[in-house]
């Protein structure tokens, strides 16, 4: 499995820039997991995309948040089209990005997301596909 890689994507949270990470990592083709964490909220969001060309994709969302800490996970299945993990990666991380975004409103929050698009450049084709 190769290490987390950084995304450039930013938050504004209730009028201010939030510090804010996000990262990814990738088990092959066929699985992307994305990570983002809100260190001043204590916040975080780890979403994992399991599909191939062939089926449906199977979602995972796992909420941390605190204090007091507090866990809720969701799992769901997506059509193939709409969420290609091998060949449309771009649209898990709008996924990802979507999810925190709900998330973060359903707290009381006010949240922007801006994406580094030469950032998520690197993201759009798995590592096992690309040319040595």
């Amino acid at each position: 499995m190769d290490e987390r890689r950084r995304l450039g994507v930013e938050m504004l949270l209730d009028g201010h820039r939030a510090a804010c990470e996000t990262r990814y990592v990738e088990a092959g083709a066929y699985v992307l997991v994305l990570c983002t964490a809100l260190g001043e909220l204590g916040f975080e969001l780890h979403s994992v995309y399991v599909g191939h060309p062939g089926i449906a994709t199977h979602v995972t969302h796992l909420v941390l948040s605190g204090p007091p800490s507090q866990a809720a996970s969701e799992t769901m299945t997506r059509a193939k089209a709409d969420l290609p993990v091998v060949f449309a990666r771009r649209r898990c991380l709008f996924d990802h990005l979507q999810r925190l975004h709900d998330e973060l409103t359903g707290l009381g929050h006010q949240a922007g997301i801006e994406v580094d698009d030469t950032g998520v450049s690197e993201l759009e084709q798995p590592s096992s596909l690309r040319p040595l």
